[in-house]
């Protein structure tokens, strides 16, 4: 493999906390294994010791990858590693949507473009403890999943969804938003929750009938369901002091962010074969959850 052209930086601070990180054309990759030096043709001696302020210059561009799909049998034991393998073929330019302090690692030679329903003002205010907000990346769009208005048609390389198809009361009307945005031959990447992996362990599994029936009659209604459950089937519970109706009303009135959906990896195969034929997508890789408590995700690749 051809050396990459940029620097190897640490951060004499403890505010990274001695982390090293591949800089090149304005963004910083955290490097997170010994194995992407030996991958990449760099050795330890070339890390330069530099001020945090050196290191916040640089735009957040997530996690320097290191595994492509050859690694399966090999590596793949926990979700970065998996993640690493499922970005690792996409090329040109792609959408991450719902990004955060966390982007995904895509292939270094990959643009990729932000969006996210929440302005960058707004993410900045809701930021989750122990984020940085050095890692904030700032959304070149703002809008929602369901309508990608300010997304042309057939206009990106692939689209990165991870960890954010559950926050839609529409995931059907997301699908069919994702494929018109891809050009023929596009990648969409999907890393979705397991239900039995998260705080939505207790609330029921989400049924192709009732996504289907969400994409064909959305209602206010339909939504007050999925809020009632959210919020008294998690650990996400009303506090004892309120009224149940009231409080669900006003967080939906709100838009407060939820997992409208819930899904085990079979189910959700279910309903991406279902959009495979409505919308002409093929299967090109999917996993399901990985053994350990610790790994709550399962990963689907499909291509236009």
């Amino acid at each position: 493999m051809e050396k990459p052209n940029g620097i190897v930086l640490r951060s004499e601070s403890s505010i990274y906390e001695g982390k090293v990180f591949y800089v090149d054309q304005g963004k910083r990759h955290w490097v997170r294994s010994i194995d992407w030096f030996h991958r990449n043709g760099f050795q330890w001696e070339e890390v330069v010791d530099v001020s945090p302020e050196i290191i916040y210059s640089y735009r957040n561009g997530g996690i320097a990858p290191i595994y492509t799909r050859k690694d399966l049998a090999s590596v793949g034991n926990n979700s970065i590693d998996m993640r690493d393998i499922l970005t690792s073929n996409l090329s040109g330019i792609g959408v991450e949507f719902g990004a955060g302090a966390s982007p995904l690692a895509v292939p270094l030679s990959c643009q990729v473009l932000y969006c996210d329903m929440f302005s960058y003002d707004t993410l900045k205010k809701n930021m989750y403890p122990g984020q940085n907000l050095s890692d904030l990346v700032f959304p070149h769009y703002v809008s929602d999943i369901k309508n990608l208005w300010n997304v042309a048609n057939e206009s990106v390389d692939f689209v990165i969804a991870c960890h954010v198809i559950e926050h839609t009361n529409n995931p059907i009307r997301a699908l069919d938003e994702f494929h018109r945005i891809l050009k023929p031959g596009g990648s969409l990447v999907l890393i979705v929750p397991d239900k039995t992996r998260t705080f939505d362990v207790d609330r029921e599994l989400t049924t192709l009938d009732h996504l289907v029936e969400d994409y064909n009659h959305p209602s206010v209604e339909r939504d007050r369901d999925h809020y009632m459950e959210f919020y008294t089937k998690t650990t996400f519970k009303v506090p004892p002091e309120n009224n149940l109706d009231e409080f669900v009303q006003q967080k939906q009135e709100n838009g407060g962010d939820i997992h409208y959906h819930t899904w085990t990896y079979e189910s959700f195969q279910e309903l991406v074969e279902w959009h495979c034929e409505k919308n002409h997508w093929t299967i090109d890789f999917c996993h399901p959850t990985l053994e350990g408590p610790e790994n709550i995700e399962f990963y689907f690749l499909l291509l236009k």
